[in-house]
């Protein structure tokens, strides 16, 4: 009984966070977690916490939603969740690895590794195998092998795991997948390979109509096009993003601050001094309402050097204009 409610307040706080009743999702995580606390059941406790940490990094308390992602780890690892645990630690990663803390992910990574030999026999782990949170694990090593620089070893593993999600049909996990192999191989210097990834992932969100993971896409290969020297191609399809972001007012937020550094950029490649201000001024104003949506904290620090490429676009300004690059400069340091 005590399982089946902790299960149901779980759902009925995650519906209430959605359509925005704060108490009333608080008292349904806080009963459904008493009563997990009460029966030390690992699943409950670690799921609950979980979910209590999505709900304050989403307001901007990363430091809050570490803890408690750490919390869900420990609980699950004392209450017996043996494989189990692979579930909160996926979780854990994904926020790191979104923070760029691959030490820490690497950290994790090796904890999946050992809970994958000692418990080979467990029943949750044979599920964990034939379904998605197995998957999760391999998806993050190969971002973790991407961010080290190691292309070889991060694509096998990415096409490892482009088969089995088509054979198992989850297009959602498949987006995500185009999405992160796409990053990478901007990130490291690939890319037409990225391009090629991209309208893979493009063509998935559009069939499926996942607009945001489309958006996102067409920003990452807008960022390829320009790497490969494709200044009106990268243009043009950040207009196409423009299409598509503009339906999704309330999200993307750090993608419209990339989307206008990158206009920046492209206007001045065409010699559009003005409008690359522009651009860069409409970035900042994105950044201001970023930062201050979340708490002063080493983990939001961490997050906002993320944009750390904006200064790139800063200083060769500065050729063109020194005291607004200067007055830019300035600003960018106070925040």
């Amino acid at each position: 009984q005590d399982i089946m409610v902790c299960q149901a307040l779980g759902v009925m706080g995650s519906y209430f966070e959605g359509i925005g009743e704060i108490d009333s999702m608080i008292v349904c995580y806080e009963k459904a977690l008493d009563s997990a606390m009460r029966i030390r059941h690992p699943e409950h406790v670690a799921r609950i916490s979980t979910f209590y940490a999505g709900y304050f990094i989403r307001m901007g308390r990363l430091g809050l939603g570490h803890e408690l992602l750490h919390e869900a780890m420990e609980r699950c690892r004392e209450y017996g969740g043996r494989s189990l645990e692979m579930r909160y630690i996926c979780t854990a990663m994904d926020f790191y690895a979104e923070l760029g803390c691959w030490d820490i992910v690497a950290g994790l990574l090796d904890r999946t590794h050992v809970l994958r030999r000692l418990h080979s026999d467990d029943r949750y782990l044979k599920y964990f195998d034939t379904d998605l949170f197995s998957r999760r694990a391999d998806e993050i090593e190969a971002r973790f092998e991407m961010a080290r620089g190691d292309v070889e070893g991060a694509e096998a593993i990415f096409e490892r795991i482009e088969k089995a999600h088509l054979k198992s049909f989850h297009p959602a996990d498949q987006v995500k997948l185009y999405h992160y192999w796409a990053s990478g191989m901007v990130d490291n210097g690939l890319p037409q390979r990225a391009v090629d990834i991209c309208r893979k992932g493009i063509e998935y969100s559009r069939r499926y109509s996942f607009d945001d993971w489309e958006a996102r896409l067409l920003l990452l290969e807008a960022r390829a096009e320009y790497s490969r020297g494709n200044i009106r191609a990268s243009e043009s399809i950040l207009l196409q993003f423009d299409g598509v972001a503009e339906s999704l007012s309330e999200s993307l937020q750090e993608e419209r601050i990339f989307r206008d550094g990158l206009m920046g950029r492209v206007e001045l490649a065409s010699g559009n001094i003005e409008e690359a201000f522009a651009c860069l001024i409409s970035a900042l104003d994105g950044l201001v309402l970023y930062v201050t949506s979340t708490e002063a904290s080493a983990h939001s620090y961490l997050l906002f050097e993320k944009f750390e490429n904006l200064k790139d676009l800063f200083h060769d300004l500065v050729a063109y204009s020194p005291s607004l690059g200067y007055g830019v400069a300035v600003s960018y340091t106070h925040l």
